[in-house]
């Protein structure tokens, strides 16, 4: 694997299995940034543009990750 700067952020969107006291299917949104292994995850109700849109609202807002930091 080659040397990542900080700020670089893989998103991955995965379903999550329906439990038997859950109405509906849930998906699990994760973001990990590739050089220091910094996770922020999140379990919404869909993956619809407004869920996708809140998530990397938040993502921001929490990421320690600041432009020009590196």
């Amino acid at each position: 694997m080659g040397q990542y700067v900080p700020g670089f952020v893989h998103v991955d969107v995965k379903y999550l299995p329906q439990m038997p006291d859950q109405d509906q299917r849930t998906d699990l949104f994760a973001a990990i940034d590739r050089a220091t292994r910094w996770v922020y995850v999140e379990i919404l109700a869909d993956k619809s543009a407004r869920s996708a849109s809140g998530f990397f609202k938040r993502l921001i807002e929490k990421a320690p990750l600041r432009q020009g930091v590196y």
